[in-house]
């Protein structure tokens, strides 16, 4: 005969296995899917837009080329250096277009002593896809509760087999 106590660890396993359904099933999105546009304030220092063009890994890329475009038109190119640092005179403030070999960025200059507190005097470009670590593509978090969710199931049912109506006497 199956007791209330089994009923309830076979409820609890089932309750656990629920509980992990969702994250087992969840689809990792690239960033890009789900990244919106976002614009860089930018400072002007001396009425130059520098910039530092960087791999993947961290390191400048030397002799990329880089556009500068207002409205969509180009209104200069240069070369990066060999650390990947660049550089546009800007005479007037507004937005603009930085255009890398695989990448675009919109920024917002401005003169110095009028830019907004978070606005950066040098624009980062990283040339590339970066993953930011939320899906490695091996899901250990979900083999480890799949692990847990067993070992759960393994003890309930173990308990639940245990006899428990001994005889009291030899």
């Amino acid at each position: 005969m199956i007791s209330i106590r089994t009923l309830a660890r076979s409820a609890a396993c089932v309750a656990v296995i629920g509980m992990n359904i969702p994250m087992i099933s969840a689809e990792i999105v690239p960033v890009s899917q789900t990244a919106h546009v976002q614009i860089v304030d930018i400072a002007l220092v001396n009425g130059m837009l520098q910039g530092q063009l960087l791999s993947t890994t961290g390191h400048g890329l030397s002799k990329s080329t880089i556009e500068l475009r207002a409205a969509g038109e180009r209104v200069a190119e240069t070369k990066t250096e060999q650390n990947g640092a660049f550089q546009f005179p800007v005479m007037k403030t507004g937005l603009y277009e930085i255009t890398s070999p695989n990448k675009t960025v919109l920024v917002r200059t401005w003169q110095h002593g009028t830019a907004p507190p978070q606005a950066k005097s040098t624009l980062l470009i990283t040339d590339g896809s970066v993953v930011r670590g939320q899906g490695s593509g091996f899901p250990l978090a979900q083999i480890g509760l799949l692990g847990v969710t067993g070992a759960a199931i393994g003890v309930g049912v173990s308990e639940g087999n245990k006899d428990t109506n001994k005889p009291n006497s030899p």
